[in-house]
């Protein structure tokens, strides 16, 4: 599989094991953001197909991916996580904490293999840090990012997600509580880990695009900056896309996802009102 350069995104990059062989676009809402990729992937990697269904049902598709934005990922989930197929879906997992609830049930009832990352959380420059100290031994973690605003997917849904998978990727679940802080440039969120531990996500609309981050341990404090990846973080994700699909673990279990979720949907109302939202 070849990933093609698309605007900022890194050059092609090779991920062995798979091609991709059809797909299904359900633009609706999410037109007006995704126009772009659609066309640039009818003109350069393959033809665009109708009946989602139908086409993932087929023989000629292994692996299903459901990507662009959460705000229709209930629907199509629901229209395919019958057939037998593992899937992987795009950041966010979805737009509202009933939506991630009813998808994770019907992954459940229907025996469905699914998984739902942003490519951050991949990022070698994050993995690298982590991976130098025990599992789960941070003790605190702060990450920013750019924030763009984005109707279809309100308030940290569009690009928030970012920041906030970094997060529980370095912090893991257990969040229950969030206090944000918010004017029309910047977005501070604070949650609070049930242990005491606290985690923070700054989320700006100046201009810098640069994902930075602390990982705090007992002992040390760790600098994380994306653009120091040993390689681009869609190869990283793409390798763990690829081992799901062939039979893996999932990296990312769906009740992480679900608590993301819980997590930005109190993060929004905590954004409009100030207060400290409970995640239970």
């Amino acid at each position: 599989m070849r990933i093609s350069k698309i605007g900022d995104n890194p050059p092609q990059t090779f991920c062995a094991g798979a091609s991709t062989r059809d797909m299904f676009c359900d633009l609706s809402r999410d037109a007006e953001h995704c126009l772009g990729r659609l066309v640039m992937l009818q003109r350069n990697l393959f033809q665009v197909g109708d009946g989602m269904r139908s086409r993932c049902r087929g023989q000629r598709i292994d692996q299903n991916s459901i990507r662009c934005s959460g705000c229709e990922f209930r629907d199509q989930f629901s229209r395919i996580a019958g057939a037998g197929k593992p899937i992987f879906i795009d950041k966010p997992f979805a737009s509202s904490v009933s939506d991630a609830e009813a998808m994770a049930d019907l992954a459940a009832r229907n025996g469905t293999r699914a998984f739902c990352s942003s490519a951050l959380r991949f990022s070698t420059a994050l993995t690298d840090v982590l991976g130098t100290e025990p599992a789960g031994s941070a003790t605190g973690a702060d990450f920013c990012g750019p924030m763009a605003i984005e109707p279809t997917s309100p308030g940290l849904f569009w690009y928030g997600v970012h920041t906030v998978e970094m997060l529980y990727a370095s912090l893991g679940t257990g969040c229950r509580s969030v206090v944000a802080a918010s004017t029309d440039e910047h977005d501070c969120l604070i949650g609070v880990w049930d242990d005491g531990r606290l985690g923070t996500i700054r989320g700006n609309r100046t201009g810098d695009n640069d994902f930075q981050g602390l990982v705090h341990f007992a002992g040390r404090t760790a600098h994380v900056d994306i653009a120091t990846a040993s390689r681009p973080f869609f190869s990283s994700l793409l390798d763990q896309v690829m081992s799901f699909f062939k039979g893996g673990e999932s990296p990312v279990p769906l009740a992480t996802s679900v608590e993301m979720v819980r997590f930005m949907e109190a993060g929004n109302r905590s954004r409009e009102s100030g207060e400290v939202v409970s995640l239970r």
